[in-house]
């Protein structure tokens, strides 16, 4: 099907082709024929209604000549005797002519009669060529010629008296009988004089003018008129080939003068519609027939071709497949034996008796496959999973549920290992008939998890050694006070000196001792809570139970500390109750430690709080000089320290950097100031 597709379009683009190379020039070669037989056919029309008009006006106007009162008139000079308005009136009347003048022009040239207009005496051989040319050589003469008034078929015989020339008779006739017989023909014919010629006009007949050039029929369309005038009436006059404008057929043929030199034009629009062009459409025919033939035959052999080829084909596309599918049948195997060695793999019936396991399993379990199969699952259970974990599985899978969760599993040799595992049916014909699991070995991660949290009860119990520290130096004043206030109430009281109302004043010392005693131990104890409880938190009252914790250390150490952040508005986030206290206390002491370790002087600790909207940022900077940068990107990581190992762990910051991103879900980065490090803890608001 390929083959076939990429050869229809093959054969496709070749008739593209082809009709590029043939169709489409051959279609411009038809139509240009039809253009120039259609202009030649108007042309031989429009030349043989002049040679009937003409044949008509040279015999009327022969007739007219022979009348021995105009012969009289031009030797008398007597214009009284010529009327020829009688005739011209019959001869339109009857003879199918409109628009006949007469015009009789005496031996000097000037006109001594018109038919038309009682303005005569002018010296008409010198506007017009034809008639300056008849008085030097007098002989009968037709033509089209412009005169004062209009651009007209004129038919000329000159008369004698005897053998002596006396003078011209001249019919005139106007072109709208024959564009009337152009337009019954569906032609539209516009006859355009010169230029040169229209500037001579005293009063032009039809009135009608394209830019300066005037118009000789007076049924010439407006609408072309117009379209000339916006186009261009140049581009009309000297068109060479018979063009297409706005769906007109168009061609142009000149008046010559006498001399050969222009006079006017002829332009003539055909439309489109009416050209015959039976040629295209039976050559469109004929192509097309022939083009479906061909492309059928192509096809067809096209066909053949492929047919011919397909069996041979097929049979190495069959061979291929085969060695393919074997191919990969070895793959499979191949697969499967990996995923036997290196997936912890098993199934069971309905009631959980083991009926296979794969390679991977036994190899974790300690167990060969014999002593498996048969076997109830149970056999590698191991006795510190709750059976609640199991119950809930087996009521997930007997609805047709997949269960996935942890387990740990006993080996053969009695040690463990853990789990990730996930069970499924397996179904037949819609029931369900057995399960199967799917186990990943997660001992690795889950030792991991034991180790971290072994690091930070580290971390915990190294920051509580110190606290309890501070605790035991801030319990000796207090204690002192009750032991002093105790031994002197007791001494009073053996030398009998004892004031009864000293005593509750004396009690109220000891209870205030005793309460801030209590409030000490109560900070302690918030501090060292295991359970991950949630709880609505005021990070101001936190921050300063950090700083009563190591308001010690701090005095110790004649630590500055400038605490903004108290001065806050207060802010009550949702949080593990403990965990944000022992972060600042890592931050605070890891200060403490680099003021010891680069002997600062007069050592300063500032903490800011900011509220944004979707977070706050609490900061811690000191004056320490700051975290060099080879180290600056190592500082949050495992065991990492720059301390003597009886000095850190390497575990506070880490543990700290936990809390935040993982616990909080914020974020823990420092940068450097002017003047030292500044840890920045952002917090979101949920």
């Amino acid at each position: 099907m390929k083959k076939l597709a990429i050869g229809i379009v093959v054969l496709f683009i070749f008739v593209l082709i082809f009709n590029q190379i043939f169709y489409y020039p051959a279609i411009k070669n038809y139509t240009n024929e039809i253009y120039k037989n259609k202009s030649q056919e108007v042309i031989k029309l429009f030349n043989s209604e002049v040679e009937k008009k003409f044949g008509k006006t040279f015999a009327m106007t022969y007739l007219l000549a022979q009348d021995e009162k105009l012969i009289k008139a031009l030797l008398t000079k007597d214009r009284s005797l010529i009327n020829y308005t009688k005739i011209i009136n019959e001869v339109q009347e009857f003879g199918g002519y409109k628009n006949l003048w007469i015009q009789i022009i005496d031996k000097d040239g000037y006109s001594f009669y018109r038919s038309w207009t009682k303005k005569i005496g002018d010296h008409a051989a010198s506007a017009r060529l034809d008639i300056a040319d008849m008085l030097k050589n007098p002989k009968p003469m037709r033509g089209i010629s412009t005169g004062r008034f209009d651009m007209t078929f004129k038919t000329m015989i000159p008369l004698y008296d005897g053998d002596n020339f006396i003078g011209i008779i001249e019919m005139i006739s106007k072109f709208n009988s024959i564009a009337k017989i152009l337009k019954s023909k569906k032609i539209e014919p516009i006859m355009v004089v010169h230029e040169d010629y229209t500037k001579r006009f005293i009063k032009p007949f039809s009135g009608l003018f394209i830019d300066n050039n005037y118009v000789a029929n007076l049924n010439a369309s407006k609408t072309l008129m117009k379209k000339i005038g916006d186009h261009g009436l140049k581009e009309f006059m000297y068109i060479k080939e018979p063009m297409n404008f706005e769906n007109y057929l168009v061609f142009t043929t000149q008046i010559k003068n006498v001399h050969g030199g222009e006079m006017g034009f002829f332009i003539f629009f055909v439309d489109e519609n009416d050209l015959d062009k039976s040629l295209i459409y039976n050559f469109k025919t004929e192509y097309f027939i022939k083009t479906i033939i061909v492309m059928i035959i192509a096809i067809l052999l096209l066909l053949y071709l492929i047919s011919r080829n397909y069996a041979n084909q097929l049979n190495k596309q069959v061979d291929k497949k085969t060695k393919k599918i074997k191919e990969q049948q070895k793959k499979i195997n191949s697969l499967f034996e990996i995923y036997d060695e290196n997936v912890i793999f098993s199934k069971t019936d309905l009631k959980g008796i083991i009926t296979y396991v794969s390679k991977a399993f036994c190899e974790i379990s300690g167990y060969k496959k014999e002593e498996l199969i048969g076997q109830s699952h149970n056999i590698v259970r191991h006795p510190d999973m709750q059976k609640e974990a199991f119950k809930e599985m087996w009521e997930t899978i007997k609805t047709g549920e997949k269960w996935q969760g942890e387990i740990k599993n006993l080996k053969k040799d009695g040690s463990y290992y853990w789990v990730d595992a996930k069970v499924e049916p397996i179904y037949e014909e819609g029931k369900i008939i057995g399960y199967t699991s799917r186990r990943d070995d997660i001992t690795a991660r889950k030792e991991y998890e034991d180790q971290q949290l072994r690091m930070l009860h580290q971390t915990k119990m190294a920051a509580m050694g110190e606290m309890i520290g501070n605790i035991a130096h801030q319990w000796r004043q207090p204690l002192s006070v009750i032991t002093t206030i105790a031994s002197g109430v007791s001494f009073k009281q053996e030398m009998s000196i004892l004031d009864k109302k000293d005593i509750p004043k004396e009690m109220d010392h000891i209870i205030n001792s005793a309460n801030y005693l209590s409030e000490t131990i109560e900070t302690f104890r918030n501090f060292l809570k295991d359970s991950k409880e949630y709880k609505e938190i005021c990070i101001q009252d936190r921050i300063k139970d950090v700083i009563s914790i190591l308001s010690t250390t701090i005095k110790n150490h004649n630590i500055k500390l400038i605490d903004n952040a108290s001065e806050t508005p207060k802010i009550v986030l949702n949080m593990v109750s403990g965990e944000i206290e022992q972060v600042i206390i890592n931050i605070i002491n890891n200060a403490k430690d680099v003021f010891i370790e680069k002997e600062i002087k007069k050592p300063w600790i500032k903490m800011d709080l900011e509220e944004h909207e979707d977070k706050i940022i609490l900061s811690i900077e000191d004056n320490g000089g700051g975290i060099p940068d080879d180290i600056a990107s190592k500082i949050f990581e495992a065991y990492f320290t720059t301390k003597h190992q009886s000095q850190g762990t390497g575990l506070g910051l880490n543990m700290s950097y936990k809390i935040v991103t993982e616990s909080l879900g914020g974020k823990l980065y420092t940068k450097n100031t002017e003047n030292g490090a500044m840890f920045i803890i952002e917090v979101p608001i949920k």
